[in-house]
């Protein structure tokens, strides 16, 4: 059955390694530092450890990739205080 409205379709370019951001699959990390900031925004209270395509096997066999990103213990000053209250941040506050 065709659809009652006319829909408007376009088609997209593939991706390109450093377009948009665009990055190819694949596992790496990274370490945010300390005041890392971009386009503006407020700088990182502490360093974030960030890992990208980690892949995390599933009960039916299949492997979802995510984006992980945590606070970074290896420096210390303050990381675990700022991830506790980050928690309870989370448990509390209902989402926006």
């Amino acid at each position: 059955m065709p659809s009652p409205a006319p829909v408007a379709t376009r088609p997209i370019n593939k991706p390109d390694v450093g377009r948009n951001n665009y990055q190819p699959f694949g596992f790496r990390e990274e370490v945010l530092q300390q005041g890392w900031s971009q386009n503006g925004s407020r700088p990182l209270p502490c360093d974030i450890h960030a890992s990208h395509d980690v892949g995390i096997k599933v009960r039916d066999g299949c492997t979802p990739f995510f984006d992980r990103s945590s606070v970074s213990t290896d420096h210390g000053g303050g990381s675990s205080q700022l991830f506790s209250d980050i928690q309870s941040r989370l448990l509390v506050e209902p989402p926006l």
